[in-house]
């Protein structure tokens, strides 16, 4: 199992546009991907599930991906929360 801690620097933390993407990113992996934030969890797959979890600017994100491709799904994650939140 791979960990990653973000902390959200877009102003309007995470909304539609990027969630979707993030998303569709989640989707290409086999590796079980959980998003905590706020207390909650959410599938990395599940965008409402991600939209519930309410990231508002400047709060902190534990992913952990767990699987046989998660090496690969945590580079393109991280790369993914760097370049877009």
């Amino acid at each position: 199992m791979r960990q990653y801690h973000y902390t959200i620097k877009d102003r309007m933390g995470i909304h539609t546009r990027p969630a979707g993407l993030f998303v569709n990113e989640a989707n290409k992996y086999e590796s079980k991907i959980i998003v905590m934030a706020n207390g909650k969890t959410a599938h990395g797959q599940n965008l409402t599930e991600i939209m519930d979890l309410d990231v508002e600017s400047a709060d902190q994100i534990d992913i952990e991906i767990d699987g046989p491709d998660e090496d690969a799904a945590f580079d393109r994650i991280k790369s993914f929360f760097e370049d877009n939140y």
